[in-house]
């Protein structure tokens, strides 16, 4: 066809092959697209297992993570607390895909990770302190931090012993509380504080088919979540089983102060647990509390009567109801007076420990005197018929 010096092809009408050939591109090609929107959105909210260790008979790393005084901060900044629990999460999350960890659960603010490496898990450890210094925090966290660090040293004069008061005082040995140093304070503390804890074993593996995740048990997990239960918010605690893996894993500690704590009671395990402070070297300025131990098991016994003497504490907090439940029952009171006093170095927790036990233990010698009475007058009475 022309026209105006331009030439049209002529319209080419479609065959039965060609329809047959888009037909038999075009079919597949959508069944393929089906499939694939339907496997995605069965896969959709379903966990990844790939990261989980799956054999236990193969030894992993198990983490426990917790924010310190969380009970205070909801009560203080309800709604900057919130906030930062997010944000704490979405942190958390972020490291544990970066680091292959695998999160087994999580219980209010606390996580618990599972990694096949020991150095994966170290370097989390690491990680979550050096990202959550990092982070933008609403002024309230620290104010909060800041407030009960305050309270806690205002008891502890209150509580302390004069002499050893006046010592100290004459001595220059009493340091500036880290709070109050306005300059050094910034360069190591911000925002949420977390503690971490870190161990290395052969753990029970459980798959779950209603979560479609897996699970851990046994002293693994529950040394992980001791040695974590034990530490200050900022600090990671790992296990010496951890560190000595570490090692033979060839992990970098070019960039971490290491600091050996030396053997620990931890509630529930038989003998202590050595444990290493690690550190990132940025955050090396950071002073921490001592470690929240219980007192290590004593034992005392009279007449063949044998009993534990265990002390918990929740929050630097004495758990005075057990402590009179166990000096009421106890039948060699004065020993055990004298083993659990010598177990403490503190004389603060000493003298709040004396207070609690004195008053049980008046309890139990004005009962004594009443039931010796009580047999006197029976006995006068028998006497007299």
């Amino acid at each position: 066809m022309e026209g105006c010096g331009v030439e049209y092809a002529p319209l080419v009408v479609a065959t039965s092959l060609n329809v047959g050939v888009v037909a038999g591109v075009s079919v597949p090609c959508g069944v393929l697209c089906v499939a694939v929107a339907v496997y995605a959105a069965c896969c959709y909210g379903r966990r990844s297992n790939s990261a989980a260790p799956k054999d236990a008979g193969v030894p992993f790393a198990m983490v426990f993570t917790d924010i310190q005084s969380s009970t205070s901060l909801w009560a203080r900044a309800p709604e900057q607390t919130g906030e930062a629990l997010e944000q704490h999460h979405d942190v958390l999350r972020l490291l544990i895909g970066r680091y292959d960890g695998y999160e087994v659960k999580t219980i209010g603010d606390s996580f618990m990770v599972a990694f096949k490496r020991a150095s994966d898990a170290a370097a989390f450890g690491l990680a979550i302190q050096t990202a959550l210094y990092g982070a933008a925090w609403p002024d309230e966290i620290d104010d909060v931090y800041v407030s009960l660090a305050q309270e806690a040293y205002e008891e502890l004069l209150v509580n302390e012993d004069p002499k050893k008061a006046a010592a100290s005082a004459a001595s220059g040995e009493r340091k500036t509380p880290q709070w109050e140093d306005e300059v050094n304070y910034p360069l190591n503390w911000n925002g949420i504080r977390v503690r971490v804890g870190l161990h290395w074993g052969v753990g029970s593996v459980k798959f779950d088919a209603v979560s479609q995740g897996y699970d851990y048990y046994g002293t693994l997990v529950n040394t992980a979540a001791r040695v974590e239960g034990v530490g200050n918010g900022g600090q990671v605690l790992a296990t010496r089983d951890l560190y000595a893996r570490l090692e033979e894993e060839g992990f970098d500690l070019g960039g971490v102060e290491v600091t050996a704590l030396g053997p620990q009671p931890l509630r529930g395990l038989d003998e202590p647990v050595p444990l290493y402070q690690l550190c990132p070297a940025a955050l090396r300025g950071r002073e921490f509390a001592a470690l929240r131990l219980i007192d290590w098991p004593r034992w005392c016994g009279r007449g063949g009567v044998s009993m534990r003497c265990q002390w918990w504490r929740y929050d630097d907090k004495w758990d005075k109801d057990r402590c009179c439940v166990f000096c009421r029952r106890i039948t060699c009171w004065r020993t055990t007076w004298s083993a659990c006093i010598g177990g403490f170095a503190d004389a603060a927790k000493k003298n709040r420990f004396k207070c609690v036990c004195d008053k049980c233990r008046c309890a139990v010698i004005a009962m004594q005197f009443c039931l010796l009475c009580v047999c006197f007058l029976i006995i006068g009475e028998e006497t007299l018929r």
